[in-house]
């Protein structure tokens, strides 16, 4: 993303009614006086949410003052409004119409300063709006990080490198499912979240590795084996990923995208490609470029949330319960090692093979063992009619996005040096008993991010209207069987 897209501005919007004979705060509040004051205290809590800055400053008073602005808010990534006051039976001027824009927004006010701030309307219509009611302006942090978050999301966007040909005897047909790489996907994608998705073939970027500098190539070869605590994969091998990661790159400034997905496991399965793309998605989420393996264009959408909303890199993997340690394991070969932030010192890591394949090369960080953590999930959740037997699919439509997420705990990892599973494997504790995950388990990737980011991912969620769980996964509802032993 390019440095003035990462820039996000946000309106600030003061509604309060001047001149109030009757209503909370008091007789004749002073809205001027407090709007001043408040933009003070925005100005010096500014510089403490990346990459954000307000503008606007707009005091409105009467509906048609409302009205008016609510046409007119172009230049605004998404909104912070302040709620001064409210007469009697009546919110003052009407925050709804403003939220019309479908603009994503905080509605902020301090105790008293009104006796209803639309938090119960806002939610059953699920607006694209969080409350924070609050003496503290300082407490509009979270707010103000998902915020940003949900504005960086609408830019970005997404190269998919996949063929949609593909060899059904090497490729389940599941994964080629025309509505769910198609254009329905896409525009489910742009409506949700904002991003936008461009495709490119396996071809496009063969022909990308193959205009690579093979002496570029080396050189990060060499500067990535020098920085790893042990290489176990062969040079010639470590230079091809080096170059994969130049070529995906160059692919990315062709279609002028700032996040990436490859369905490597299709291209890995019909040897498609001189070398697997594991070291080179390792190496972009370190840089902050969102990158997901396996054409998962949700598990991108949650990394990319996890960076925008944390400034650090997630884990995308797949989900192993191990009831001995009661532990859930998420594993993956494409691990970066920047989780605990871009600005700060990577994890240890070691250079290996890829764990399916026993070639091409994978990355295994070695991840915490202690500290908090978040694990995120998406889906879209679909609505299907089948009837007959056997199963005929009769009807199938979206019903929207989830986002569910709950804190864990890092913990020790009996698995760490294991040769099964994918190479890079973290230990976490879960809040919720692990038979409860089991009785909810499903197989779909998940992202762990160090730190615990419930509360924001609740207002992500808040703020691009989907709904949100707070728990390690998505509730199946699914009764009991009950057996006669």
């Amino acid at each position: 993303m390019k440095p003035e897209e990462r820039h996000v501005k946000i309106r600030v919007i003061f509604l309060g009614k001047r001149r109030m004979d009757a209503g909370w705060p008091h007789h004749m509040f002073d809205v001027d006086a407090e709007a001043e004051r408040l933009r003070r205290k925005l100005e010096e809590l500014m510089p403490k949410v990346k990459g954000v800055s307000f503008f606007g400053w707009d005091v409105l008073s009467e509906e048609g003052e409302v009205s008016n602005l609510a046409w007119n808010l172009n230049g605004a990534d998404g909104l912070l409004i302040v709620l001064l006051t409210s007469e009697f039976a009546a919110l003052g001027p009407d925050i709804f119409k403003i939220l019309d824009s479908g603009l994503p927004a905080i509605v902020y006010s301090s105790p008293f300063s009104t006796y209803w701030n639309g938090s119960g309307r806002l939610t059953f219509e699920r607006r694209k709006a969080v409350v924070v009611e609050t003496e503290a302006v300082e407490d509009l942090l979270p707010a103000l990080r998902a915020l940003r978050a949900v504005c960086l999301l609408k830019k970005m966007k997404a190269l998919i490198i996949k063929n949609f040909d593909y060899d059904p005897s090497r490729v389940d047909p599941r994964m080629a499912e025309p509505r769910w790489m198609g254009p329905e996907h896409g525009e489910m994608i742009k409506r949700t979240f904002g991003a936008s998705l461009v495709f490119a073939s396996y071809s496009e970027l063969l022909d990308a590795y193959n205009s690579v500098s093979q002496e570029d190539g080396d050189k990060i070869a060499e500067e990535k084996a020098a920085k790893a605590l042990d290489v176990k994969v062969s040079i010639d091998d470590l230079k091809k990923a080096a170059r994969m990661y130049l070529a995906i790159k160059k692919l990315m400034k062709k279609y002028d995208a700032n996040a990436v997905s490859v369905a490597c496991l299709e291209a890995i399965r019909q040897d498609v490609f001189p070398i697997a793309p594991c070291l080179a998605l390792s190496m972009l989420n370190d840089e902050g470029i969102p990158a997901a393996c396996e054409a998962d264009v949700e598990s991108l959408i949650m990394l990319a949330i996890v960076h925008y909303l944390t400034d650090r890199a997630g884990f995308q993997g797949d989900p192993v319960i191990d009831q001995v340690s009661n532990s859930l394991l998420i594993a993956h070969c494409t691990a970066a090692t920047r989780l605990n932030g871009y600005s700060e010192s990577p994890l240890p890591f070691s250079l290996v093979t890829h764990t399916e394949t026993w070639r091409n090369v994978g990355v295994k960080t070695y991840m915490p063992e202690d500290g908090e953590a978040t694990i995120i999930g998406l889906l879209a959740l679909i609505l299907s009619l089948s009837t007959a037997w056997p199963i005929v699919l009769s009807g199938a439509k979206s019903i929207g996005y989830t986002l569910y997420a709950d804190s864990a705990s890092f913990s020790e990892n009996p698995y760490v040096e294991s040769e099964r599973g994918c190479r890079t494997k973290v230990a976490l504790k879960l809040k919720v008993p692990l038979e409860e995950f089991l009785d909810n388990f499903y197989g779909h990737h998940r992202v762990v991010v160090t730190g615990n980011w419930k509360r924001e991912l609740y207002m992500v969620a808040r703020l691009l209207g989907i709904r949100f769980f707070g728990k390690p996964f998505l509730k199946l509802n699914i009764d009991r069987l009950s057996y006669d032993w």
